[in-house]
């Protein structure tokens, strides 16, 4: 095996960790309305910021790579937006447990 192969080899499998990661986030949140999931999802977003900052000149150079990547942070700050704000709050508070007779 090539270093060029091997190099994309490891380059998949992270990608397949990460995106199985927030697969594994975005379902704790969405569905099994667990808090401490969306603000580890917080935590990620905000410790990934300024190294993507650091490579969004380079990304804006190629314009469809750069607008897919821009548009994939407008898409992340919007959806942490709405599960902090309105309904959401409500929702992630566990309903009362019913008192046992």
């Amino acid at each position: 095996m090539g270093s060029a192969q091997g190099g994309m080899t490891n380059v998949i499998t992270v990608q397949i960790l990460v995106f199985a990661f927030m697969f594994l986030m975005i379902w704790l949140i969405a569905f099994r309305r667990q808090n401490w999931a969306r603000w580890v999802f917080v935590a990620l977003f905000v410790i990934g910021l300024p190294g993507y900052l650091a490579v969004l000149k380079n990304l804006l150079g190629i314009t469809l790579q750069g607008g897919l990547s821009l548009a994939q942070v407008c898409i992340q700050i919007t959806a942490l937006y709405f599960i902090f704000t309105g309904n959401a709050v409500g929702w992630f508070r566990r309903p009362a447990e019913p008192l046992a007779s």
